[in-house]
């Protein structure tokens, strides 16, 4: 039987799956091997192609043994000596489908779809195209079935520059949507809303494309298995495709099929080797060798690691971070790891990723030099990167790290927090309109919005807000500005940036105070006053889109960020507004019946009715537990206590170890995927560790450290051949290799000055491995049962007291700040290396 094979290589730009990042005019080509190379990122990135891919016979479904790393190489090969057989060549995937200017340029702005009844941002944003779109569920896949149609799934989410696009030039085009209303069931799914549904197709994607992206498109047959899939294609070429696709269905549909169902045997026995040989041992060299990889990697004149594009990530600060503490600052490994951290740090801080008026970091950036960015702002990357800038603060005593957290913190409080209801929204869009453009600026069009329009400046405009004044050409040296722009050539391909300037330090105040003639007072108050006059200006101007979906998961990142700057600032503001977010989750989020704690997955006009997903739980219970050592309120550590249940029992894998990200009974969801890459975000497993490890120690209780262990030991395997791809799990290592210090802190009132004063010594330092247990008379009781050494803990002579233990030992208590911190370096220096 001929086999169908098809082969279409395509320029397209595409919101990259690299680390959640939406590219900005760049297709990444991120390999479907999670653990990334950076120059095949790079190389991929400026190459800007994307495969069009179904089952190419034999490459994955002849050998179902074959790994996938495997496949995708036969695949390439197959790509580059492709010879079309004769009678294809006229076939529409190859070829341009034609279509009339004014099917180009039609929109249609008078009637709405099935998408106008929900309620997530991204899919009312196609609730007025021609295409008849379903949101995902039954009613879609009964059509499918009833009328024998292949699916259209289009994966994106709000503030997605390639979905806009996307949506623009093809789900408005009412020749494009008459092909699709035809011939295909359209699915529109937020990813945000739906990581499940988004985490399959995009394993299929990266499988056979070898990279992936947003806007995702994949078709699938009516049993929702996936047969071809691609990211972004501009209109006529998807048209062409559309095309080809509903033709081979209507003549080859069991093949397709079958050779669908194979792929999806394929994927689902990759998926389910195991990632663990219990000879593999984690040991102090797991440590070493992540640490010579970014060792290699780390660019020593600009921070960061590898080539353009270049991601914060903040799994890399915490891990470097961690290894300085395991090495007591001592070693040459120690110093080269705070090293590569604060450096990468200092120099975000410096560049235009960094928006220095209104705070806060932008998703990445594209060039090696943290200057030109993709302009998002996603809330996972504010509540992460201010937990990193205090933990370079807290190690370094530097104020510059200090003010950038507090910067952020500003940003996120005052632009990203619904003021009703105390939660935080997930993202601002990149895209919005030039600051003197006429159109109406709630008008969602992707023509009249531009890359970076509401961050950007003219040299033109700097002169008319600050005058030809000598505080002007100050800020001009000071930010780098130029009258062509400052774009660094090669970061604007697509000429979005031309003859704008975006703000970074380009010289630094005691240079520019002595260029100017002025003293480093004097220059920076000026450039204070002129970044006040900025903003004013800019808050002028359109906002960038955004998006007011509460996510379950990034909230609870957000607490554990704000308790974090709570008790290393000492601002009780910080800890007011955790607390109203933890409320919010607790309240609107938190189901709770007789037998479980369930979660919930977002919110937006009401609780959704997705239920939350394994980085929901993991983050919340992190949230909780912070939230408990900060204050002492038992309710956030018996919520930790009985949400960790519920994921065990729902998501955890006790064959193998680790944590799934769906569970068992997910509806309709053909893959179950257990990731460990630590990419935007901690793998879930990862912070289930950090979970496990502090629960056993406050606790107690044995079985939380049997599966701290066995998480850890699940991914031995990559732990041991790609260190550097999981740093989160590294850290956990850590604290595998090192016991738990814990702090029971017994007092009538933390907020006694005594007690106040012991408390704020023991999180003023920087042990990743302290638990924080705070003991008082409306907590004792559970606590003790708990574990019944907490009854016996008691004050010495009514004097708030502190019991040091490490494993099951604790130390004789002790009564004063100074013998407490005298006790704690004794046994911090005692640490066994």
């Amino acid at each position: 039987m001929r086999m169908l094979r098809w082969f279409a290589s395509v320029g397209t730009r595409t919101c990259s799956n690299t680390a959640g990042l939406c590219c900005r005019g760049y297709s990444s080509g991120i390999s479907s091997n999670k653990h990334i190379h950076i120059s095949g990122l790079r190389r991929y990135c400026f190459q800007e192609t994307r495969l069009l891919s179904g089952f190419v016979n034999n490459w994955i479904v002849s050998s179902p043994c074959r790994s996938l790393s495997t496949c995708r190489s036969s695949l390439r090969r197959w790509g580059r000596c492709i010879k079309v057989p004769r009678c294809w060549r006229s076939n529409l995937l190859f070829t341009r489908v034609e279509m009339s200017s004014d099917s180009k340029q039609e929109n249609v702005r008078t009637r709405t779809n099935r998408l106008a009844k929900e309620k997530s941002p991204y899919l009312l944003q196609h609730a007025d195209n021609p295409v008849d779109w379903f949101p995902w569920g039954e009613e879609a896949f009964a059509k499918a079935k009833q009328e024998n149609k292949p699916i259209f799934l289009s994966v994106g989410y709000s503030t997605c520059h390639w979905c806009h696009v996307m949506e623009k030039e093809s789900f408005q085009n009412e020749q494009i949507a008459k092909i699709l209303n035809t011939h295909f069931v359209p699915v529109k799914v937020d990813r945000e809303e739906r990581p499940d549904v988004d985490g399959v197709y995009m394993t299929f994607v990266q499988a056979t494309n070898g990279n992936g992206g947003w806007p995702m498109s994949v078709f699938l047959t009516p049993e929702l298995v996936p047969f071809v899939g691609t990211t972004y294609l501009p209109p006529d070429r998807f048209a062409s495709a559309l095309q080809q696709i509903a033709e081979k269905w209507a003549n080859s549909k069991e093949e397709i099929e079958r050779e669908g169902s194979r792929v999806l045997g394929a994927l689902q026995q990759y998926l389910d080797a195991p990632r663990k040989d219990d000879s593999l041992k984690i040991t102090s060299e797991c440590l070493q060798q992540a640490y010579l990889e970014a060792k290699e990697m780390f660019d020593d004149e600009y921070g960061g690691f590898g080539t353009a594009p270049k991601f914060p990530r903040p799994v890399v600060f915490d891990l470097l971070f961690t290894l300085y503490w395991f090495d007591k600052g001592k070693t040459e490994r120690a110093k080269d790891c705070l090293h590569m951290a604060v450096e990468t740090l200092r120099n975000m801080a410096k560049g235009g990723i960094h928006d220095h008026l209104g705070g806060g970091f932008h998703r990445y950036s594209v060039d090696r030099y943290w200057h030109v960015p993709h302009f998002e702002k996603m809330l996972y990357d504010q509540s992460q990167l201010v937990v990193s800038y205090l933990d370079a603060y807290l190690i370094t005593k530097d104020d510059f790290f200090r003010e950038t957290a507090t910067d952020i913190l500003k940003y996120v409080l005052g632009d990203m927090r619904d003021v009703n209801t105390g939660a935080f929204f997930s993202a601002e869009d990149a895209d919005s309109l030039e600051p003197f453009s006429t159109a109406s600026s709630s008008k969602n069009d992707s023509e009249t919005k531009k890359e970076g329009a509401f961050y950007t400046w003219t040299d033109l405009e700097l002169k008319l807000i600050l005058g030809p004044t000598t505080t002007c050409k100050l800020v001009s040296e000071y930010f780098g500005i130029k009258p062509e722009g400052n774009a660094p050539p090669g970061s604007d391909p697509f000429g979005e940036l031309g003859g704008k300037n975006i703000l970074h330090i380009a010289k630094s105040i005691p240079d520019i105070s002595k260029m100017m003639g002025m003293s480093e007072t004097e220059a920076y108050d000026a450039i204070q006053e002129a970044k006040q006059k900025l903003l004013d200006q800019r808050k002028r101007r359109a906002r960038p889109h955004l998006d007011d979906k509460i996510v379950t998961s990034w909230n609870a990142m957000m607490i554990y960020g704000l308790v974090k700057a709570y008790t290393v600032l000492e601002d009780e503001q910080y800890l007011q507004r955790a607390m109203e977010a933890a409320t919010f989750l607790k309240k609107h989020m938190i189901h709770e019946t007789q037998d479980v704690v369930l979660i919930y997955r977002s919110y937006r006009e009401g609780r959704s009715d997705v239920q939350g997903f394994v980085e929901d739980y993991a983050h919340t219970i992190r949230a909780f537990l912070s939230l408990f050592e900060a204050t002492g309120q038992e309710e956030w550590l018996k919520y930790a206590i009985q949400l960790q249940k519920t994921q065990d029992t729902t998501f955890y894998d006790e064959t193998n170890g680790g944590y799934f990200s769906t569970s068992s009974d997910a509806k309709h969801i053909l893959l179950r995927r257990k990731d460990d890459y630590d990419g935007s975000e901690p793998s879930p497993s990862a912070v289930s560790c950090w979970n496990l490890f502090r629960l056993g120690a406050i606790t107690g209780d044995a079985q939380y450290e049997d599966k701290f262990a066995k998480t850890i030991h699940a991914f031995s395997i990559p732990i041991h051949k790609a260190p550097f791809g999981l740093p989160a799990m590294l850290t956990n290592c850590c604290f595998f290799l090192k016991e738990a210090t814990r702090v029971v802190l017994v007092a009538n009132d933390m907020r006694e000055s005594q007690a106040r004063n012991m408390w704020k010594a023991v999180v003023s330092r920087w042990e990743p491995n302290l638990v924080l247990v705070p003991v008082q008379p409306n907590n004792q009781p559970f606590l003790s049962s708990l574990s019944e050494e907490y009854s016996a803990m008691k004050m010495i002579q009514d004097r708030p007291t502190a019991y040091i233990c490490y494993g099951k030992t604790c130390q004789n208590p002790v009564s004063t700040t100074e013998e407490m911190i005298s006790l704690l370096d004794v046994q911090e220096s005692l640490r066994e290396d």
